[in-house]
C-alpha cells in the first residue's frame, strides 16, 4: 500500500477546519450585513434575518401574541380601580377645577351665592360621578383591548425602528444553538474527512476534494440543524439520552424569549403608543363621550339646572370638558398609560406558558418563521465547502493532480 503524504494525512484535519469555518461563516451570513452589500440578491448580500425581518416578526411574534398569550389574558381578574389609583388625585383636582371654571364663567351669580357647603356638595357629587364614569370607561377599554391594540403593528413598529432587533432576538434566544452549529462543523468535518481521505486514496482526481468539501459543508449544516430540533422528546440511544438542543433548553429559551419580547417589542411605551394612534384614540374618546352624555343628561334634568342648561350650552360644555378629559386620559402618567403598562406581565406570562408547552407547540413558536430560510444556511455551507475544497487542492495536493 502506498504511503500517505503529510498533505493527505491532513485531509481529515482540514475537513474539520472546513466544517467549522463554513458553519461559522454561514451563521454570520444569516445575520450580517444589516444593510445590503452590493446588489442583492445576485450580485450582493444582506443577512438572511435582516432581509426577512418584517416577515419573521410578523409570523413569529404575532403568532405568539395570538396563540400563546392573548391580549385579554393580561387583564383577567383585574379590576378597573387598580388602573385608576395613580390618577385618582389628579382626577379629583381636574373635576373640581372644571366645576369651578364652568360654574364661575357660565353661572357666576348663582355660583357666588352658593355657600361653601353647597359647593362642597356639588364637588362631591361631581367627583363621584366622574369616578363611576372612569370605571365604566376603563372596563370598556379593557373589554375592547383586542380590537384597540393591533399587536401586528406593535411588532412591525419595533422592527422598523430598530434594524438590529430581529438579529439580537435570534442571537439572544438561540445563542447556544448557533454555537452548536459552528462547533459541530468541526467534529462532523473530522468524521467526514476520513471518508474524504478514503475517496481521495481510491480516486485522487482534481475534483474529489472540492466535491467532498461541498458534501461536508452541506451535511454538517444539515446535521447541525437536525440535531438542534430532533429528537423532540428525550430518547435512549446506545445507552445515551438524546434530545434536540432547542427542546432540551426549553426553560432557558422561554426565559430569554420572554425577556426579549417584553423588553424590546411589547414595551409599555410601544403599547401606549398604539393606543394613542388616531383610530384607537377616537374609539376610546367615543366611550368617554357616551358616558359624558349620560352625566350631562342627569345634570340637565336636575331641578336647579332645568331651563338654565340649554342643549346649546350643554354641547359647548361637553366640547370643553372633552378636551380636558382627553388630555388627562392620554397623559404619559394617565389612565391609558396605566392600562398599557403590561410589559412585566407579558414577560412573566410568556415565560411561564412557553415552559409548559408540548414539544411540537414549543418548536412552532420560533421555527416556522425561520424554517423557510434554513435551506439557505445549508446551501451557503455547501458552497463555501466547495470553494475551500478547490483551495485545498491548490495548496496541498495540487502537484499530484495538476
Amino acid at each position: 500500500m502506498q504511503q500517505l503524504s503529510l498533505a493527505e494525512i491532513l485531509i481529515p484535519v482540514i475537513s474539520g477546519i472546513i466544517g467549522y469555518g463554513t458553519n461559522v461563516q454561514a451563521v454570520k451570513m444569516m445575520f450580517y450585513p444589516l444593510k445590503p452589500l452590493g446588489w442583492p440578491p445576485y450580485f450582493g448580500w444582506v443577512g438572511i434575518i435582516p432581509s426577512n425581518a418584517e416577515r419573521l416578526a410578523r409570523v413569529g411574534l404575532d403568532l405568539v401574541m395570538r396563540d400563546i398569550l392573548k391580549i385579554k389574558d393580561l387583564f383577567e381578574g383585574k379590576a378597573s380601580e387598580q388602573f385608576l389609583k395613580g390618577s385618582e388625585d389628579r382626577m379629583v383636582d381636574m373635576t373640581r377645577t372644571l366645576i369651578s371654571e364652568q360654574a364661575a364663567r357660565r353661572f357666576p351669580a348663582m355660583w357666588q351665592m352658593l355657600p361653601d357647603s353647597g359647593k362642597a356638595a356639588v364637588y362631591d357629587t361631581a367627583v363621584a360621578e366622574v369616578r363611576n364614569m372612569s370605571m365604566v370607561v376603563v372596563d370598556r377599554v379593557i373589554d375592547e383591548m383586542p380590537s384597540l391594540l393591533n399587536t401586528t403593528e406593535v411588532v412591525l413598529h419595533a422592527v422598523r425602528s430598530d434594524r438590529s432587533l430581529m438579529n439580537e432576538m435570534f442571537l439572544q434566544v438561540g445563542k447556544k444553538e448557533f454555537s452548536f452549529i459552528e462547533w459541530s462543523g468541526l467534529w462532523f468535518g473530522l468524521v467526514f474527512g476520513l471518508i474524504q481521505l478514503a475517496a481521495w486514496v481510491i480516486y485522487p482526481a482534481w475534483w474529489t476534494l472540492p466535491v467532498a468539501g461541498f458534501v461536508v459543508g452541506y451535511v454538517t449544516n444539515w446535521l447541525a440543524l437536525l440535531l438542534i430540533f430532533d429528537p423532540k422528546e428525550p430518547k435512549r440511544i446506545l445507552g445515551m439520552t438524546l434530545q434536540g438542543l432547542f427542546h432540551k433548553r426549553q426553560a432557558e429559551v422561554a426565559h430569554e424569549f420572554g425577556n426579549v419580547v417584553a423588553g424590546r417589542v411589547f414595551t409599555n411605551e410601544n403599547i401606549f403608543m398604539q393606543l394613542c394612534r388616531p383610530e384607537a384614540r377616537e374609539k376610546i374618546m367615543a366611550m368617554v363621550d357616551a358616558e359624558s352624555d349620560k352625566a350631562l343628561a342627569k345634570w340637565q334634568n336636575h331641578p336647579m339646572a332645568m331651563g338654565i342648561v340649554t342643549p346649546e350650552l350643554a354641547s359647548e360644555m361637553r366640547g370643553e370638558i372633552r378636551v380636558t378629559v382627553e388630555k388627562e386620559l392620554f397623559a404619559e402618567n394617565g389612565v391609558i398609560a396605566s392600562i398599557t403598562a403590561q410589559s412585566d406581565q407579558i414577560r412573566v406570562m410568556l415565560q411561564e406558558r412557553m415552559k409548559k408547552l408540548d414539544p411540537v407547540s414549543f418548536e412552532n413558536v420560533l421555527r416556522p418563521a425561520f424554517k423557510q430560510d434554513e435551506w439557505k444556511l445549508i446551501v451557503v455551507g455547501a458552497v463555501l465547502g466547495l470553494i475551500v475544497g478547490f483551495l485545498q487542492v491548490l495548496f496541498t495536493v495540487g502537484e499530484q493532480v495538476l
